[in-house]
């Protein structure tokens, strides 16, 4: 896992390049969407399984919690409307359950409604450099 997540760094440095230059951004999406891909399936196969196994739901929303205090307050909103994006509403409903009430509003009230409508891009559409 670790070797999986050291790999992701180089990947996502290469969009963010392709994205600024519009250079080789193609490609570069695609050796993300390979390495991100291997390392999901990894982690939805064997990890989850794992630690379903051998953790407590006590254990489990402990290790939650501290995961969550690793990620700067500045960037938790774009991170959980990211995580929600294609959440089925169960899914949804279980992780806006962690949030206080206020949160949950905010979230429904100003969050989703400003990431649904941030333009994005698909790596199925032409691709247009800085040149053209």
């Amino acid at each position: 896992m670790v070797a999986e997540h050291r790999a992701l760094h180089p990947a996502i440095d290469a969009v963010d390049l392709g994205m600024s230059t519009g250079v080789e951004l193609r490609s570069a999406v695609r050796a993300l969407d390979k390495v991100l891909g291997r390392h999901l399936e990894h982690e939805e196969l064997v990890i989850f399984p794992l630690l379903g196994h051998h953790l407590s739901r006590r254990e489990w929303r402990a290790f939650l919690i501290t995961e969550r205090r690793r990620t700067p307050l500045r960037h938790r909103p774009q991170f959980l409307t990211w995580v929600l994006d294609e959440a089925s509403d169960a899914d949804a409903d279980a992780v806006l359950a962690e949030l206080p009430r206020p949160g949950r509003l905010a979230y429904r009230k100003v969050l989703r409604p400003h990431y649904g409508a941030k333009r994005r891009w698909d790596a199925d559409q032409p691709v247009m450099s800085h040149s053209s």
